[in-house]
């Protein structure tokens, strides 16, 4: 298809439209296409209720997008020959250790930067301090259990970029932050691009979106609550955290698509070898549609993906009978998708500023079906599989709450719950007696700071202050000390997420 034949103003009024009927405040889109920006506007405003429009310049989070750029940075000193993507981690870190000592030393980075090494996601081990602290995240990895053995499956897990980004600052020497402003940011022209969102608090830039998401959804978890109304979050920073800590706007990354399109030649510069560039974009892992929760979402919209695939910090699947490069990103800052389809010459970013939504998804399949001469109202068909996921969630809940068994006290008072508990994986949680209910503290940071509710014997819900954590549940082993002695983590359908023992005393 002739590129003077892509329906924008189509495209746009159909952005314009959904963003209302998806509670969404506002978006942004680029279309790049041989070398030439088609569109690059932004919709809506940056934040509910604030008159600020959404512009092309405006900054946002890209989230787990950071991870190609990751990827991209650890293909610089492969390129240099200063590593291999078959090198054994312990190679460069000596210290390194998982749940066993033969896959200790069989990972490498290839298994780290395509989701292979089978663990299971632990996304509240590295959110729970703040700041984030690299190395005293790695240290638990050795008691983080596998989802499946080793490389037998796609096991989509941040954990294994953060890592990947500690083997990127042995081998160079320098912060994951600074080399990736020095190696790509600074050659691409990426002027308005930060590695963390503190750097971009420090420029002083005020363009900036605001996260947003829904805080009044009960028990109902966050991932269905998509047509809920929505408000404002404050910026969440987490860190240096090379899964998915860098902020940047449409321009900038207009030049990271000209970069990638280029095959790693940006304006007759060559930074990373054609060869290097084409294996990142090579499948590396299949995915079965049960490991990958966008399989879903293809199938409540009736969209035929016949190959899906992930090779270093990409999804690479077929689309149309075409190769598309593409990957998501999805935090309380905002969601995104950014794509490529190489043998059409053909880049795009879509940003949207509401966390709880799979606008975001839908509006690229409308984009990438009109290039091909398709209409399908993508949008549409999302909003009826959201309202159906919704409604069967409240039907579970409404079974959650029929299960509880009434008129039940706790064993002990309260303040014999009170203590820290501890494990190797988790950390440390502390339960405090507050007058007349207990306060259950996770880290350092907000994201799992709450208080207890009484559910039913020694079972507590976990209602968390920011709201946007869903509810969990701390049910106590009592023992017999006259004391709790235990207690066992659960996330709100009851499903274990640690044990964690009692170190002794009240949290005076």
């Amino acid at each position: 298809m002739n590129q003077s034949l892509l329906p924008l103003a189509e495209i746009e009024n159909y952005v314009e439209k959904a963003l209302p009927r998806w509670n969404i405040p506002g978006a942004s889109l680029l279309i790049w296409k041989d070398g030439e920006t088609l569109l690059e506007r932004g919709f809506g405003v940056r934040e509910l209720g604030q008159p600020d429009p959404m512009e092309a310049r405006t900054i946002f989070n890209i989230a787990s997008s950071t991870k190609a750029f990751t990827a991209a940075c650890l293909g610089l000193l492969v390129d240099e020959g200063r590593l291999s993507w078959d090198d054994p981690v312990v190679k460069y870190l000596p210290e390194f250790r998982v749940y066993d000592p033969w896959v200790t030393r069989a990972v490498t980075l290839r298994d780290l930067l395509n989701h292979r090494l089978g663990l299971q996601r632990y996304n509240r081990v590295g959110l729970r301090n703040d700041p984030f602290d690299l190395d005293e995240f790695l240290q638990h990895f050795p008691y983080m259990e596998p989802a499946a053995p080793f490389r037998t499956r796609f096991c989509y897990g941040n954990e294994q970029y953060i890592l990947a980004s500690k083997v990127l600052e042995v081998v160079s020497g320098k912060s994951y932050e600074a080399f990736l402003q020095e190696r790509l940011l600074t050659p691409l022209g990426m002027t308005s691009t930060y590695p963390t969102l503190a750097g971009l608090r420090a420029s002083g830039e005020g363009n900036i979106s605001h996260g947003h998401a829904n805080l009044e959804g009960g028990f109902v978890p966050a991932g269905v609550r998509l047509l809920d109304p929505v408000q404002a979050l404050p910026l969440i920073d987490i860190g240096r955290n090379a899964a998915g800590c860098i902020w940047s706007n449409l321009p900038d990354l207009a030049r990271w698509l000209e970069f990638l399109l280029g095959g790693g030649t940006f304006r007759g510069q060559t930074l990373i070898r054609p060869e290097v560039m084409q294996e990142m974009s090579t499948p590396q892992v299949a995915i079965a549609p049960r490991d990958e929760d966008l399989t879903m979402i293809f199938d409540a919209v009736g969209l035929q993906v016949n190959i899906l695939t992930y090779a270093f910090g990409w999804y690479v699947m077929e689309f149309h009978g075409r190769k598309l490069v593409v990957h998501g990103g999805n935090f309380l800052n905002g969601n995104n998708v950014v794509g490529y389809l190489p043998q059409e010459n053909l880049g795009f970013v879509l940003f949207v500023n509401t966390y709880h939504v799979i606008a975001h998804v839908l509006l690229s399949f409308h984009l990438l079906d009109a290039w091909f001469g398709r209409t399908v109202d993508y949008s549409g068909r999302g909003l009826e599989a959201a309202r159906m996921w919704q409604a069967g969630a409240s039907q579970a809940i409404s079974g959650l709450l029929a299960g509880r068994k009434p008129d039940t006290q706790p064993t002990f008072p309260l303040e014999r719950y009170a203590g820290v508990y501890t494990s190797p994986l988790l950390g440390e949680v502390r339960i405090a007696c507050q007058g007349e209910e207990l306060g259950f503290s996770y880290g350092t940071g907000h994201f799992y700071d709450g208080r207890l509710e009484h559910w039913q014997e020694d079972t507590f819900v976990v209602n968390y202050r920011n709201q946007y954590t869903d509810p969990e549940f701390i049910s106590f082993e009592t023992g017999t000390g006259g004391r709790a002695s235990a207690l066992v983590w659960l996330d709100g359908s009851f499903q274990p997420i640690g044990r964690m023992d009692a170190k002794g005393g009240t949290d005076e």
